[in-house]
C-alpha cells in the first residue's frame, strides 16, 4: 500500500505528513574513531547491549505503532546497530510496516539483507570513516547495496586531520552516483573547539570539497553555517548537552510551539524515548514533557497529540519542526521511500 489509506488522519495533514522516529538501538561501535562523542566520552559510559529488549518485544511494538500512526519512518542508528545480534531479522520484520532509513558505518556484508527487505523501502545513510576502512571497500559495500535497487548517500566527518582528503573523496563519490555530506566536526581537536575553530587553511579545504552544486553539497555548506552561526550551540564531548560559545551573541528570547515529540522521537537501547531530537540529557525543563514513556515496555505508548512549547535556548535540534515556519523545515523530512 503506497499511500496514506491506513494512515492516521492527522498523520497525513499534518507536517511532515508521516511520523518519524530514531532509534539508537545499540551503544556500542566495532569502530572506536578519535572524533566520535562515544568514544571520547568513553564507550563504558553508555548503555550496555543487556538492555535490549528481547527481539520479540521490538517486533510488537513497531506492529502497534503501524496500527496507530501508519508506516513510519524508523531511522535506526547506534553505535553500530549492525552489531546487534538480530539485525538482518529485525529488518526483515519492521520493514513490513515502515520504511527505514540504516545510519552505519557500512562494515557488514550486506549479502544477507539483499532480498530480505524490500528495496523501495529502505535507504541506508553510510558514514566513511577512513581510520578503520578504505574508501576502495567502503565503495564495494555501497555499490552493491546500489546495484541491489537500495538508495544508499554518505556522510564524512570533517575531523581536521581528514579535511585534506575530503575533496577527492567527495569526487570518486559523485562518480559513482552515490551522495557525498560533509558533516563538521563537533568537538575539541588541539586545543580548539570545532567547528567554530577551524583554520583558514581548513576552511579552505572544507569550501574545496563543497565548490560543486550538487544538492549534498549545498546541505552541508547550509549545515556548516547553521553549526557556525552566530547562536549556534557548541557540543563538547564529555557533555551531555549543548553549550554556548563564548563568542556567540546572546540567545534570542524564545517561546515557540514544536512537534517534535507529536510527529517525531527519539529512543535509546531500552526503549525510553524522549521528543527531541537534540542532546536533550537531563538539561530540558518539566515542561518540555521531554520524556514520553518506554516504546518498547509500556503497552500504551503514545506520542503528543498535538505540538508542544518549547523554550530551549539554543535550540539543539537542526531540524526542529517549529509550528509556523514549515517553510524553513518540512523539505529536510522528505523521504522518497516508498511505504508499505
Amino acid at each position: 500500500m503506497n499511500n496514506c489509506d491506513s494512515c492516521a488522519e492527522q498523520v497525513c495533514k499534518t507536517a511532515p505528513h508521516r511520523v518519524f522516529f530514531n532509534w539508537d538501538i545499540i551503544h556500542k561501535c566495532n569502530y572506536h574513531c578519535d572524533y566520535c562523542p562515544f568514544t571520547v566520552k568513553g564507550w563504558e559510559k553508555y548503555d550496555s547491549p543487556d538492555v535490549i529488549p528481547p527481539l520479540e518485544d521490538l517486533v510488537r511494538a513497531w506492529e502497534r505503532m503501524r496500527a496507530l500512526y501508519g508506516a513510519c519512518h524508523i531511522m535506526i542508528s547506534g553505535g553500530e546497530p549492525s552489531i546487534y545480534k538480530d539485525f538482518p531479522r529485525l529488518l526483515g520484520a519492521i520493514s513490513k510496516w515502515h520504511t527505514l532509513e540504516i545510519i552505519t558505518n557500512l562494515s557488514f556484508d550486506p549479502d544477507p539483507i539483499i532480498g530480505l527487505v524490500p528495496p523501495t523501502g529502505i535507504r541506508f545513510a553510510s558514514s566513511l570513516h577512513t581510520q578503520f576502512t578504505s574508501a576502495k571497500d567502503f565503495l564495494a559495500r555501497a555499490r552493491k547495496l546500489k546495484k541491489a535497487g537500495m538508495e544508499v548517500f554518505t556522510n564524512f566527518v570533517a575531523y581536521p586531520p581528514l579535511l585534506k582528503d575530503a575533496a577527492e573523496l567527495k569526487a570518486a563519490f559523485k562518480d559513482e552516483g552515490i551522495p557525498f555530506f560533509i558533516l563538521p566536526f563537533i568537538g575539541t581537536y588541539d586545543g580548539r573547539v570545532f567547528p567554530r575553530d577551524y583554520s583558514e587553511a581548513e576552511r579552505a579545504a572544507y569550501d574545496d570539497a563543497l565548490k560543486s552544486k550538487d544538492d549534498a553539497a549545498n546541505i552541508s555548506r547550509d549545515l556548516l553555517n547553521w553549526r557556525t552561526g552566530d547562536n549556534a550551540p557548541v557540543v563538547v564531548p564529555g557533555r551531555d548537552a549543548p553549550v554556548r560559545s563564548e563568542h556567540a551573541a546572546p540567545p534570542p528570547e524564545r517561546d515557540v510551539v514544536c512537534r517534535m515529540g507529536q510527529m517525531y522521537a527519539k529512543i535509546y537501547p531500552d526503549g525510553k524515548t524522549q521528543r527531541c531530537c537534540g542532546f536533550v540529557g537531563d538539561t530540558l525543563p518539566p515542561e518540555h514533557h521531554s520524556n514520553l514513556g518506554n516504546i518498547f515496555k509500556d503497552p500504551g505508548f503514545k506520542l503528543h497529540e498535538a505540538p508542544v512549547r518549547c523554550t530551549k535556548t539554543p535550540c539543539p535540534c537542526e531540524r526542529c519542526m517549529l509550528v509556523g515556519s514549515e517553510e524553513k523545515w518540512e523539505s529536510r523530512w522528505k523521504i522518497n521511500l516508498i511505504k508499505p
